[in-house]
Parts: structure tokens; sequence; C-alpha cells
């Protein structure tokens, strides 16, 4: 845990050689695991940041964004270097630095397989695209879904690209990188295990539960067959076919359209109407 500069020091703080290397280093995953820290990018991702549990580093900023966020800083005990557009954009990872910059520290969340007997989880199979990945926990966060298990071989969810797609829901979740048949063989067995597939019966068909695990599989190649076993429903998402001579439709869909779908079906009987 490092200690940060105080709002109100005067001046830009100049960013050193060692600094800038460390944060850069940081768009590595080798790295982020090295030393359990991320970047997150974006002055209304890191606001969304501040109002989560994520412990952070250090914050760099403009001086007219901490201005604008003085209150949510010194509510959080959270300090910040103010640092020109100059400074921001020798360690960013954007094409066009942001307003702010910050070093957090990476949350070692514990899986309990209890919380699958009282509500729904999200398993991620082998999901490579790091967009998808933060869409997905971004999505499962508006419908109240948050805890979420992914296999060894998805993509890390530090990835810069990821932290930006969540848009701040990253804060929020409960993420554990687990073997996947080692979970679902450590479930109760009567929780229900929803896979995503395209011999499934149709999820309009289906009553959900308001529990059990929801699997989601690779962009391209579905769920990984070790697993298919422990599925107790096969659930497909239906497509739209207008009928007539060489009609088709695509091969499948995107793993994140996929997930918004299910994870409305799962919801839908819990929402306001």
């Amino acid at each position: 845990m490092c200690t940060l500069a105080r709002l109100n020091k005067p001046g830009f703080f100049m960013l050193s050689r060692r600094q800038i290397q460390f944060i850069t280093s940081l768009q590595q995953k080798k790295f982020r695991k090295e030393h359990q820290c991320f970047v997150a990018e974006g002055g209304k991702l890191i606001e969304e940041l501040l109002q989560s549990r994520m412990v952070f580093d250090f914050l760099y900023a403009t001086q007219e964004w901490i201005h604008k966020n003085h209150a949510l800083l010194e509510s959080n005990k959270n300090e910040a270097f103010a640092v020109s557009e100059k400074e921001l954009s020798r360690i960013s990872a954007l094409k066009t630095a942001n307003k702010a910059l910050a070093v957090l520290q990476i949350p070692s969340p514990i899986f309990d397989p209890g919380n699958a007997t009282n509500q729904p989880i999200l398993m991620l199979d082998n999901i490579s695209d790091p967009g998808n990945l933060g869409t997905i926990l971004r999505t499962a966060d508006w419908f109240g879904i948050h805890h979420v298990v992914c296999s060894p071989d998805t993509v890390d969810l530090y990835n810069p690209k990821a932290v930006q797609a969540t848009m701040g829901s990253i804060g929020r979740m409960h993420v554990c990188y687990r073997d996947l048949k080692e979970t679902l063989m450590g479930l109760e067995p009567d929780v229900p295990v929803y896979g995503s597939m395209l011999q499934g019966k149709p999820i309009t068909e289906i009553e959900p539960a308001n529990n059990g695990v929801i699997i989601i599989g690779n962009e391209a190649h579905g769920i990984s067959g070790n697993i298919l076993p422990y599925i107790t429903h096969p659930v497909s998402i239906p497509a739209y076919i207008s009928g007539g001579a060489g009609t088709q439709r695509p091969e499948s869909l995107n793993a994140a359209v996929a997930a918004a779908i299910l994870c409305w079906e799962f919801r839908r009987n819990l929402l306001p109407q």
C-alpha cells in the first residue's frame, strides 16, 4: 500500500522514469500478477471505483478533475496527485489520455459454493476477448448478479480493455478464477446448472430458478466438454427465422450478448412491474 500526495499540493506532480515504467508495465498480465495491482483510466470510471470497495494505491488526475471530485475524494479519504495532461499521456494506454488514471489493488475474493443455493452465479468458460468479459460483468451488475467464476483460461479481468469495458462495475463484482469442473463438483446436488448451448431447450420455455449457475462458453467453441456432464439444464436462445428459400441465421451470438439475454431471463420475474 502506497501513501498518496495531498490534494492541495501546489503545482503539478512530475512522474519519475521509475514511476512511469511501473505504471506502464501493468498493461502486461505478468506484472499485474507480480505486483497485485492494476490500472484504471477515465474520469467517470474512477468516480465509480471511488464509491466501491476497491483500494487505491495511486491516483493521478488533472487539477480540473480533482477540484470537481474534491468532496468524493475527501469522503473516501483518497488523495490525488495533480498532473498535467502531458504527464497523463505518458502513462496512459489509451490513444488519447483521459482526465484521471489510478493504480488499484487487485482484490482476492473467496468463492463460497453456498452462494449458488440462494442466488444466480455466472460461470465464464474460456472467454477470450477482454471487451466481452468487461461487458458481461457490466451487464451482470445491472441485473444484480454479483458473483462470477471464471475458468483459468478466461482472459484476465484486470486487462486494461476489460477494466474499461466494465465501466466501474468491476468495483461491485466478486470475481474468482477457479477450475470450473472442480467448482461444479463442489455444489449442492440440487443446485441447477444452466448451460448456454445451441442444442439446449429454448430459454423461453424454461422457468428459471432464482438460484443456480449460468455457464457462458467461449465465443467460438462454446462450453468445454469436461464440464458438459454437470449441466442440468441445457438452454438455447432462439433465433428469429423469417422463412423462405435459402434462409440462414448467424452461426452464434456474441458471448456478451448471450450473457445479457440470459441475465434478463433469469431476473425478469424479480424486476419491478
